[in-house]
């Protein structure tokens, strides 16, 4: 089975680094844990990205929830066989505002 590539995009980077940054002010050791955490999620994506529910009927975005405080939002472009991560919110936020 061919797997697919990820690409993480930048608003996506930037969300994870303010993510870790808030979280290591108060905790350097569970901010490396969450980190790792984000990105093993991340990585399985390369099998199966389709597997997760997306936003909405039409959307081209899809979601992956993670440790139950955060949501990844992707897209997935079949002809490149590749993973687009595009954001990272907290479940807290209301993150379809965000997304079109």
């Amino acid at each position: 089975m061919k797997k697919y590539r990820i690409k993480i995009e930048k608003t996506a980077w930037q969300s994870i680094n303010q993510l870790i940054d808030f979280i290591s002010f108060y905790n350097i050791n569970y901010s490396q844990k969450i980190l790792k955490n984000i990105l093993k999620s991340i990585q399985s994506l390369e099998y199966f990205p389709n597997r997760n529910q997306k936003l909405c009927f039409n959307s081209k975005y899809r979601r992956m929830f993670f440790n139950n405080h955060y949501v990844i939002i992707y897209s997935v472009n079949e002809i490149q066989r590749t993973v687009y991560i595009e954001y990272l919110f907290s479940t807290k936020q209301n993150y379809n505002q965000f997304v079109s």
